[in-house]
């Protein structure tokens, strides 16, 4: 399973290049629709506008990739991109229900607490 990393992590802050309005809402659409595997009261400040709302501290995952909050908002945002294979999956989605198993859902979880994910 991929992570995404998290801005804290140095994920590049390159923006997306090319990717349409269409393109972004249902890359947006495919990463809220994934399953959630953290929920938290926590939040953290938006680390490029301070006036932003704050973003919540959750994870979600496809089965195959697991991604926070952030990874949306910052999208959404301020039009930072994600991993290629993520977006390529994004926008090959069918629009159907993601299924996502339990195990996979474990797997994620336990991938968020191993030593340096987080």
């Amino acid at each position: 399973m991929n992570r995404v990393p998290l801005r804290a992590e140095g994920l590049s802050d390159d923006t997306v290049d090319g990717l349409s309005r269409k393109h972004k809402r249902r890359v947006l659409t495919y990463l809220r629709a994934g399953r959630l595997v953290v929920a938290s009261r926590m939040t953290v400040p938006d680390r490029y506008d301070g006036g932003a709302p704050p973003i919540g501290v959750s994870f979600r995952t496809d089965g195959a990739w697991v991604w926070s909050e952030e990874t949306i908002a910052y999208l959404e945002r301020h039009d930072h991109r994600v991993p290629h294979d993520l977006e390529q999956r994004a926008r090959q989605w069918s629009g159907a229900p993601l299924q996502v198993s339990d195990d996979s859902v474990a797997e994620a979880a336990e991938l968020l607490r191993s030593p340096g994910s987080a």
